[in-house]
């Protein structure tokens, strides 16, 4: 049952990164339950191979090829930059 679930969670991930540019979908953002059973919060599952380095320069690599900032978000991290200086 696990490797079934995890061979379906590793096409689940390859589809969103070779058509939604790496955003998570909803097989990868489940909601935790509270002990009622009510919903709680969404999180993002990250499965991470053993060798975390390949995985990480994936991550990397779609994040500059997808990731377009607002204006706003491009002055707050400039910002942070020099605020760090």
């Amino acid at each position: 049952m696990q490797e079934k679930f995890l061979d379906w969670q590793c096409q689940s991930r390859m589809n969103a990164f070779r058509t939604q540019g790496g955003r998570p979908n909803t097989s990868m953002t489940p909601y935790l339950l509270d002990d009622k059973g009510n919903e709680y919060a969404q999180i993002i599952v990250v499965l991470v191979e053993n060798d975390c380095e390949e995985t990480t320069r994936l991550f990397e690599y779609n994040f500059k090829k997808h990731m377009i900032l607002p204006k706003d978000t491009t002055r707050l991290i400039s910002f942070c930059h020099l605020s760090s200086s």
